[in-house]
């Protein structure tokens, strides 16, 4: 699955 990694701007990382 695609998620968004909490920050000042979304990073897309792959989460098996």
């Amino acid at each position: 699955m695609w998620g968004t990694a909490e920050g000042p701007v979304q990073i897309p990382v792959v989460l098996p």
